[in-house]
C-alpha cells in the first residue's frame, strides 16, 4: 500500500473523495530561512473504517514533530495511572522499556524512574525515516508509541511496526488524541498536514487485534483542554494480519473534517466584523495559529506571525518571519491570543496603549 492516495493507510480499504483539501506550508515547520514550499493535502474517510487520512504529497515515511529545537510539552498528569496499570498488570515482567520517538521520551524516563527496567529511547529515526536497534533479542519490552501512529504517511510503517517489531510476549502502548470526544469541544483546530491519520479508538483496538494482540487496559482522559485515550496491548499470536470490517467497530463516524471547517466558519464571522480591511496579527506560533493563519491567507487576508520565544523570533513560518509582540505592523485590524497565562492580560494592557483601535480576540480556548 505505501503511499497510495487511494487505499486507507490502516485497513487497506478504499478512500472516498476528498471532503476538504488545503494548500499550505507544513504547519509545524519553523525555520532559519524563508521556506516557499506549499503541501497539497486532501482529508479522505475510508470506505469501510471510516478514519479521516490526511493524503498528501511529501515523500516522508513519517511526518515528524516538528524544528529540533523546539520542545512541545505533553500532557503527563495521566502517567501515575499508566504506571499502577503496567506495575500491577501481565507487561509488569517486561525487562525494558522503548519509546519510538522524542515524544516517547517523558513516559519512558518516569516509568524507569519508579522501577529497575533498562530503557532505551528513539529507534525510529525520523531523520533517516528508518527503524534503528529495534531488535530486542529475548528481552520482554513495553514499547511506548504516543502521537505515533497518527503521524504515519506510510502505511508499511504499520506492517513493520505491528508485524515486525513488537513480538509475541512483548507488549504495547499507544496514546491518542480522542478525535471522536474532541468534536463535542469549542475548537477544530486540531486538523494540520502533519497527522496523517484521525482513528476512533474502536478502530485501533480492531487493528491491533486484527495484528493478534490482546488489550490489557484502556482509559479515556482529559487534561488540559484535551482528550485523548491510552492502552496497553500485548501480542499473543504472529499469524498474517486479519481484515477487519465496520462491524467489528462500530460507532458514529469521526467527521473531523466538518468540525473543521464549522470552526474556520465561526472564527472567520468573528473577526469580519472586525477587520474590514481583513489583516491580523497571530499572537503565539503554533500549529493552531499556523494553521489558521494559512486558512485565512487562502481567504485573502494579510496575517503576521508573533512570539515572544527567542528560540522563534527571526525564524520564518513558510514566508511570514516571526516577529515580537511589539512589532506589529501599523495596518493591524485585530489581534488573536493564541495563549493566556500570566502574561497576557499584561500584554493586552501594553497593545491597547499602542495601538488604541485594534480588536484583541482570546483563541486561547481554541
Amino acid at each position: 500500500m505505501s503511499f497510495s492516495r487511494d487505499i486507507c493507510r490502516l485497513c487497506g480499504s478504499p478512500l472516498q473523495d476528498a471532503a476538504l483539501r488545503l494548500l499550505h506550508p507544513v504547519s509545524s515547520e519553523i525555520l532559519p530561512l524563508i521556506s516557499e514550499k506549499r503541501v497539497q493535502t486532501e482529508f479522505r474517510s475510508c470506505s469501510n473504517c471510516e478514519t479521516v487520512n490526511v493524503v498528501n504529497d511529501d515523500s516522508r515515511r513519517f511526518l515528524g514533530y516538528g524544528s529540533p529545537w523546539l520542545r512541545y510539552t505533553e500532557p503527563a498528569q495521566h502517567f501515575p495511572d499508566v504506571l499502577e496499570s503496567h506495575s500491577h498488570g501481565p507487561s509488569a515482567e517486561v525487562s525494558r522499556v522503548v519509546g519510538l520517538s522524542e515524544k516517547d521520551e517523558s513516559l519512558v524516563d518516569f516509568l524507569s524512574m519508579s522501577g529497575s527496567r533498562s530503557t532505551a529511547n528513539r529507534v525510529f529515526s525520523t531523520e533517516h525515516q528508518e527503524w534503528q536497534s529495534v531488535n530486542s533479542g529475548k528481552s520482554k519490552t513495553l514499547w511506548v508509541a504516543r502521537r505515533f501512529l497518527e503521524h504515519i504517511n506510510d502505511s508499511s510503517m504499520i506492517e513493520e511496526l505491528l508485524g515486525d517489531v513488537v513480538n509475541v510476549g512483548h507488549f504495547l502502548y499507544v496514546e491518542m488524541l480522542d478525535f471522536e470526544e474532541m468534536q463535542n469541544h469549542l475548537s477544530g483546530l486540531y486538523l494540520w498536514p502533519e497527522r496523517t491519520l484521525y482513528p476512533r479508538l474502536e478502530v485501533v483496538t480492531a487493528l491491533l487485534q486484527a495484528y493478534g494482540f490482546k488489550i490489557v487496559d484502556v482509559r479515556r482522559c482529559r487534561q488540559n483542554k484535551n482528550s485523548f485515550w491510552w492502552l496497553i496491548a500485548e501480542r499473543r499470536t504472529d499469524s498474517a494480519r486479519q481484515d477487519f470490517r465496520r462491524s467489528s467497530h462500530p460507532g458514529s463516524s469521526t467527521d473531523v473534517v466538518s468540525h473543521f471547517t464549522k470552526t474556520i466558519s465561526s472564527v472567520t464571522a468573528s473577526l469580519d466584523r472586525f477587520c474590514g480591511q481583513k489583516t491580523a496579527a497571530l499572537f503565539g506560533v503554533n500549529h493552531k495559529s499556523q494553521t489558521l493563519g494559512y486558512c485565512l491567507q487562502d481567504m485573502g487576508w494579510k496575517i503576521s506571525f508573533h512570539d515572544g520565544s527567542p528560540l522563534k523570533i527571526g525564524k520564518y513560518s513558510g514566508v511570514e518571519l516571526i516577529a515580537p509582540f511589539s512589532a506589529i505592523p501599523s495596518s493591524t485590524e485585530c489581534i488573536l491570543m493564541f495563549f493566556n497565562n500570566n502574561t497576557t492580560l499584561e500584554l493586552e494592557r501594553d497593545i491597547k496603549k499602542r495601538s488604541a483601535h485594534v480588536s484583541i480576540i482570546n483563541m486561547a480556548e481554541y
